[in-house]
């Protein structure tokens, strides 16, 4: 059977996205970071959520 990882946990998306945890803390209770599912007391990111909610983060440069 393979097994393909497919929720990152609060410390490991911190670190994949090179932020504190107490940062993704601050958007979860303002509402502005990606999706996550509670389990009981534990949260969880699924990757899927986190690549799109990084994808309508993606500014585009203005040119000239």
């Amino acid at each position: 059977m393979s097994y393909q990882k497919k929720y990152f946990t609060t410390e490991e998306l911190a670190k994949y996205l090179g932020v504190a945890k107490s940062t993704l803390l601050l958007y979860r209770s303002e509402g502005t970071g990606p999706d996550y599912i509670k389990i009981g007391r534990l949260v969880r990111y699924n990757i899927e959520d986190v690549e799109a909610w990084l994808y309508q983060k993606n500014k585009k440069s203005k040119t000239e």
